[in-house]
């Protein structure tokens, strides 16, 4: 990992936790900010990857995959975007399935890497906490001021695991 994507990763860990402050100190609107952080997480980084896919992966193998995941995931956001006016029940729910999605993926992911022998406790650990969020958000379903620290409690974790991902040291191939 070069010194600017490590810089990124702080500044972004950083703007997290901003956001999940924010979230704290406002629990009257905490659903509507967690949706206006999600919407705009998902809008950017569909954004990101369709520009990815004009500027440099259209020729290249699986650029169309790149593609597809950024289309996805900008109506992602536009979704959340759109969820503003529903009841909080479906925001929640929503909530849930994010956390529930998010936890499996990290979990499967890290079960491949045992089997490849790689760093696999660090991603299952990170795939166990999003799911026991899912489960709480489950719990607490009806009131929003929980749910909104629960939200501001996973963007926090995520945040300190993105700035500690920065600093850890990563293989380097060299080729001579």
């Amino acid at each position: 990992m070069g010194k600017a994507q490590r810089v990124t990763k702080v500044l972004s860990g950083l703007l997290r936790i901003i956001g999940a402050l924010v979230i704290v100190l406002m629990p009257e609107n905490g659903l509507l900010l967690i949706l206006l952080i999600l919407s705009l997480m998902f809008a950017a980084s569909g954004v990101k990857d369709i520009v990815r896919y004009f500027t440099m992966t259209r020729y290249m193998v699986g650029g169309k995959l790149i593609l597809f995941r950024g289309v996805i995931v900008l109506d992602f956001g536009l979704f959340s975007a759109s969820l503003s006016a529903a009841s909080p029940v479906y925001i929640s729910l929503y909530l849930i399935g994010l956390f529930a999605f998010d936890g499996v993926i990290d979990i499967m992911r890290a079960m491949e890497s045992k089997k490849l022998r790689g760093g696999w406790r660090f991603r299952f650990g990170e795939g166990l906490v999003k799911m026991l969020l899912g489960v709480a958000c489950l719990v607490f379903m009806r009131n929003e001021s929980v749910l909104a620290a629960l939200y501001a409690v996973s963007l926090t974790y995520s945040a300190l695991m993105s700035i500690a991902s920065a600093f850890r040291r990563t293989s380097v191939i060299h080729i001579a």
